[in-house]
């Protein structure tokens, strides 16, 4: 099947894997099965990344070839994130990359749609190289979900074009903010190492950053009530 994400996995991958900079546990020789080809079988190339898509899989290694069987390719994501913590790198009698312990077969699938894991960027703004590792980090653990706690009283980093006031006067500072060329850009590599970015904005409270911009819409922007009011 065609997809071009599946491409861009593989090439990922083939730096994550095939690093001869790996360290190399000592194991017997004869425990250990040298690698020559990777096969992957992905029965769909349906690349929608959404709640409850089949990620399942199944790792057959024996020397020389690996085999991967999966449904989509999030599955083959996890599968490869599997492979990458099993290869080793030897130096020794002639370079090569090995698997400990073959031949071994795992057969694999979340217990869990929902894995997630929820970031504060509005009451402590993080760079995007930062939420980049954050999401890379979820990825190699197999966490699917990356919650966005984007905008929250204390902050509006987010930039929304039709309304600029908001980050113009809610965001920390000029440079706290995430324009939506940077959002698509999370997202995407999110996509790519099988995490979702689900964006949380509260409303209609926790809307205090929203005030700076705009005051009129809320009946108590500084949360306090006159003393007369009942």
């Amino acid at each position: 099947n065609t997809s071009p994400l599946l491409q861009t996995t593989i090439d990922r991958f083939n730096s994550i894997l095939f690093n001869p900079t790996r360290k190399t546990t000592q194991i017997l020789e004869q425990s250990r099965a040298a690698i020559k080809s990777i096969d992957i079988h992905m029965r769909s190339a349906d690349e929608t990344l959404q709640f409850g898509i089949d990620e399942s899989y199944r790792l057959e290694i024996d020397s020389p070839t690996i085999e991967i069987h999966s449904e989509t390719v999030y599955g083959t994501i996890w599968a490869l994130e599997t492979l990458s913590q099993l290869i080793q790198y030897d130096s020794e009698p002639l370079p090569r990359w090995v698997i400990p312990y073959c031949p071994i077969t795992i057969t694999d699938e979340p217990h869990y749609a929902w894995r997630g894991f929820l970031v504060d960027t509005s009451r402590h703004f993080l760079s995007v190289p930062h939420l980049k590792r954050f999401i890379a980090a979820l990825s190699m653990n197999k966490f699917n979900v990356m919650h966005w706690h984007v905008v929250d009283s204390q902050s509006f980093p987010l930039e929304i074009p039709n309304h600029p006031e908001l980050t113009a006067h809610g965001a920390y500072d000029s440079k706290a903010t995430y324009s939506p060329s940077q959002v698509t850009e999370l997202v995407t590599f999110a996509r790519e190492r099988g995490v979702r970015v689900v964006m949380e904005i509260d409303t209609p409270g926790h809307t205090h950053s929203w005030t700076k911009a705009f005051p009129d819409t809320l009946a108590c922007p500084d949360g306090v009530r006159d003393g007369s009011d009942n």
